[in-house]
């Protein structure tokens, strides 16, 4: 009997063991896609929420990309002279996309604005955009 609770015990261990590396190596993201969206939707002035909402899922796969953007909680992709932009939080990412949307659009079509900014490097991304259903 004493042999079974010394080996659950250790099991236990493991197992907190391996969620505390997973959280460390970002395999478990700190935030959900209704996190975000709210986030989105309830405390920015962003416009085209939606499609900004559909940006974050396309760059980082529904937050499920590894070895991406999302390391370094950047949510859009964000980057200069080849490197990612790093954020501390992923909500310091959406700041700094109401920032940079502020700076640069106006008015008009969204996916229009987007095509004509060198933000997505993918021939297909507006296509891609439109295509994501929420």
């Amino acid at each position: 009997m004493k042999k079974i609770k010394t080996m659950y015990k250790y099991k236990t261990y493991l197992l907190l063991f391996i969620l505390f590396l997973l959280c460390i190596t970002k395999k478990i993201n700190s935030q959900t896609l209704q996190e975000v969206k709210d986030y989105i939707y309830n405390k920015t002035e962003i416009k085209h929420k939606e499609i900004v909402y559909k940006q974050v899922i396309q760059e980082t796969r529904w937050l499920k990309c590894t070895n991406c953007s999302l390391d370094y909680n950047n949510l859009f992709g964000f980057y200069w002279k080849k490197k990612y932009l790093v954020f501390s939080s992923w909500e310091d990412s959406i700041i700094y996309y109401e920032k940079w949307q502020k700076r640069h659009y106006t008015d008009g079509d969204y996916y229009e604005f987007l095509k004509n900014r060198p933000f997505a490097t993918d021939p297909m991304y507006i296509s891609k955009l439109k295509h994501i259903k929420l």
